[in-house]
């Protein structure tokens, strides 16, 4: 199932709106199923999703899921966050 909704994760859409509210919800769908795991696989899906997005993609209410998501992977396992994780993370914080 992760695999499927990876590879959805990536897939590209015909609309910038249709593409965003996918890629949030599919990237919600993701923690969901990974909450607590420190998945590695999902993780960096998630980040190379944050990466190739434009800051206008970044800033539609959808795309704030993939923030969520990666919270959810690590939800209780702060000890096991790398510093490595949280620089990369720390980029992606934009005052709304």
């Amino acid at each position: 199932m992760l695999s499927g909704l990876i590879k959805l994760l990536k897939r590209p859409s015909a609309t910038y709106k249709c593409l965003v509210q996918v890629i949030g919800i599919t990237a919600l769908a993701l923690g969901l199923i990974s909450v607590g795991t420190c998945s590695g696989e999902v993780t960096s899906s998630l980040l190379q999703t944050l990466i190739e997005r434009s800051e206008v993609e970044l800033k539609d209410t959808h795309a704030r899921y993939i923030a969520l998501a990666l919270a959810l992977v690590y939800l209780g396992k702060a000890k096991l966050c790398t510093a490595a994780h949280a620089i990369s993370l720390s980029w992606m914080f934009y005052p709304y």
